[in-house]
């Protein structure tokens, strides 16, 4: 028997912890039920990703404080495995994190290296983290122009990236963007020869859209599965 992986497209939640909890609880429910191991959330699904500093001081917090022990204790009721996006405070630094969690205990985490966004400090590492049989890695949203992350996940036998992303963009922003994110995780997959499965946001309001990018591309570079434009929903595979 395999391993099953998935990916969440969400409507994008904005500072409300608990309304983003809501959302991954139900997602976790379901992938609990299909017998997914491992379930992957958008860039900084939990507080809301945003390039403001005075909003990213105010939303981050470390993953030893108290307020992230509430969120593993929401979580810890589920089996699958959570990769989920967050605003990380350590040391009076601020990251763009993607934090894995198992049984609402922390496994480690991935900090977003390559930058554009002038709020978070870069991280400086791509860690393997292995969940059944499957060694996996992390990157996120704009690291996936860039090889190098890919190719080191690789040399240390992963099988599987995953793409945290958030695409919501002002609306003549993201129309002209809308069809550049999939070919840059094409290239990532055809270069590393591993599966990359991306999560996204999704949904439009009066002045952003989010088309949303969710979907799981083989190492040859096919993409096999994605959510649809603008909706809300779940892509999943089973690997042998």
């Amino acid at each position: 028997m395999g391993t099953k992986i998935a990916a969440v497209q969400a409507q994008d939640i904005q500072g409300d912890i608990t309304a983003s909890l809501h959302v991954v609880s139900k997602a976790a429910r379901r992938a609990d039920n299909e017998n997914i191991d491992i379930l992957c959330f958008p860039e900084c699904f939990l507080q809301g990703y945003t390039l403001d500093k005075q909003e990213t001081a105010e939303r981050a917090f470390g993953v030893a404080s108290p307020e992230f022990k509430k969120v593993l204790d929401t979580l810890k009721r589920h089996k699958v495995t959570i990769i989920l996006g967050l605003i990380e405070e350590d040391a009076g630094r601020h990251y763009n994190t993607a934090a894995v969690i198992q049984g609402g205990k922390l496994l480690g985490v991935y900090r977003k290296v390559h930058l554009f966004e002038q709020n978070f400090q870069p991280g400086t590492a791509y860690p393997v983290f292995t969940v059944g049989e499957l060694p996996f890695g992390v990157n996120i949203c704009y690291d996936a122009r860039f090889p190098e992350g890919p190719r080191e996940l690789a040399t240390h036998g992963v099988k599987v990236i995953f793409y945290p992303l958030n695409n919501r963009l002002p609306h003549k922003k993201a129309k002209s963007y809308r069809d550049k994110h999939v070919p840059n995780l094409i290239a990532r997959a055809q270069e590393s020869g591993c599966w990359v499965v991306s999560s996204d946001v999704a949904g439009q309001d009066e002045s952003h859209t989010s088309y949303g990018c969710t979907a799981i591309v083989n190492p040859q570079g096919k993409v096999v599965s994605r959510v649809s434009e603008l909706t809300s929903g779940m892509v999943a595979i089973e690997l042998a």
